[in-house]
C-alpha cells in the first residue's frame, strides 16, 4: 500500500480551524456511531486486518470530547474543547477513527492532536514504581470523497515519533470509500459505509442538472444503480446479515445523502432518485407495537371520552331532576304555608 510520511515541515497549522458548521456527512457518521455502532466493527476489521465479530466481541464507545489547555507567551492560557469522530474499544484495544469528506491537508495532524489528548485522558500512573504510561490508540482515517484518480481502497500514512536516537513508526491506515465497488461493500459487510458510497454520484449529478436531456442515459444509469443498492440492503436484511432496525436507519440516512447530492436536479428527477432508497423498508416490531399501542390508546381515549360524556350527561340529568324535585317541594311547602295561614285567619 502507498505510504506517506508526515514530517514537521508539512505541519502548517497544528490548530487547524474546524468548520463553523458540521456537514451532513459528519452528522450521518456521528449518528451511525451513536445508534448503529456495531456496524463499525467490519470497518475496523477492514482497516486493521482484525477479525472482530459484530454479535460476539465486546464493544464500548467512549466520550469523544477532550479538553485541551492552550498556553503560550502571546496567548492567555485557556481551556478549549476538541471533538474526535469515533473512539471505541474492542476487547482491550482502543480505536480512534476520523471521517473526512474533503482533503484539507491537516486531517492527519488533527488525528495526532486527538491521539495525544485521548492518551492523556486515559493516562496510567503506577505509584509503586513511579511509572507513567501513555497509551496511544490505534488510529485510522476514512476518506469519503475521491482525492485522486486510481487511488487504492486502502493506503497508509506513517507517523514517526522521535526521541534522541530512537524512533517509533506508527501506521495510520486510510480507507478510500469511493474505491470500493458496490459488491465489495456488501461482501465485506461494510454496511456502515453505504450512505457515503452514494457520494460517487455527486459530480455526475451536477453535470446532469446542467443539461438533463443530454445526460438522460447517465441519469437512468444512476437510478438503476441506486435501485440495486436498495435491493442489496434489503437482501442483507432477508439473509439475517443486518437487522431490520439497521436497514431502516441506513435507508433514512441514505435518502438524506441522495437528497443532498441531487440538490440541483429538477424536483421530479430528484424525488425519483431519493425514493429509490425507500426499497422495501419494513415496519419494525417495536414500531408495529408502538403503532398498535397508539391506536389502542386512541381507541381507549375515545371510549373514555364517551364514558365521561355519558357520566356528565347523567349527572346533568340527575341535577336537573333534583332541581325539579326541589322546586316541587318548595311549591308544596308554599301551598301548605298558604293553607295554614288561611286557617289561622279564619
Amino acid at each position: 500500500m502507498p505510504k506517506n510520511v508526515v514530517t514537521a515541515s508539512q505541519i502548517t497549522n497544528t490548530e487547524a480551524e474546524q468548520p463553523k458548521h458540521h456537514t451532513l456527512y459528519d452528522d450521518v457518521f456521528k449518528t451511525m456511531c451513536t445508534y448503529m455502532l456495531p456496524l463499525l466493527i467490519p470497518v475496523v476489521n477492514e482497516l486493521f486486518g482484525t477479525n472482530y465479530l459484530m454479535d460476539k466481541d465486546e464493544l464500548e464507545r467512549f466520550a469523544n470530547e477532550h479538553m485541551k489547555l492552550t498556553d503560550s507567551e502571546d496567548v492567555k492560557p485557556k481551556v478549549s474543547k476538541i471533538i474526535s469522530d469515533a473512539l471505541i474499544k474492542l476487547g482491550d484495544v482502543m480505536y480512534h477513527i476520523e471521517c473526512q469528506s474533503t482533503e484539507d491537508g491537516n486531517i492527519m495532524i488533527r488525528i495526532l492532536d486527538y491521539n495525544m489528548q485521548i492518551a492523556l485522558d486515559n493516562i496510567h500512573h503506577d505509584k509503586n514504581d513511579n511509572t507513567i504510561t501513555v497509551q496511544l490508540p490505534h488510529s485510522a482515517l476514512i476518506m469519503l470523497r475521491k482525492t485522486s484518480d486510481n487511488e487504492p481502497k486502502k493506503s497508509t500514512t506513517t507517523v514517526s515519533y522521535v526521541f534522541e536516537d530512537r524512533k517509533l513508526d506508527i501506521q495510520v491506515p486510510v480507507m478510500h470509500v469511493q474505491s470500493y465497488s458496490m459488491e465489495e461493500v456488501f461482501d465485506k459487510k461494510l454496511y456502515f459505509m453505504i450512505p457515503f458510497y452514494i457520494l460517487r454520484y455527486e459530480k455526475k449529478l451536477e453535470l446532469i442538472a446542467k443539461n438533463p436531456l443530454a445526460n438522460r442515459e447517465e441519469y437512468d444509469k444512476i437510478f438503476s444503480e441506486l435501485n440495486k443498492l436498495s435491493q442489496l440492503i434489503n437482501k442483507a436484511c432477508d439473509d439475517k446479515e443486518i437487522s431490520e432496525y439497521y436497514i431502516r436507519e441506513i435507508s433514512i440516512l441514505s435518502k438524506k445523502v441522495v437528497n443532498l447530492v441531487s440538490g440541483n436536479l429538477d424536483t421530479d428527477m430528484k424525488e425519483r432518485l431519493v425514493n429509490t432508497m425507500d426499497g422495501q423498508i419494513l415496519e419494525l416490531g417495536f414500531q408495529q407495537w408502538y403503532r398498535e399501542g397508539r391506536e389502542e390508546g386512541q381507541k381507549a381515549e375515545r371510549i373514555n371520552t364517551l364514558r365521561e360524556k355519558e357520566r356528565a350527561d347523567a349527572e346533568a340529568l340527575r341535577a336537573d331532576a333534583a332541581v325539579k324535585e326541589l322546586a316541587q317541594a318548595n311549591s308544596y311547602i308554599k301551598d301548605l304555608e298558604a293553607q295554614l295561614a288561611e286557617k289561622n285567619n279564619s
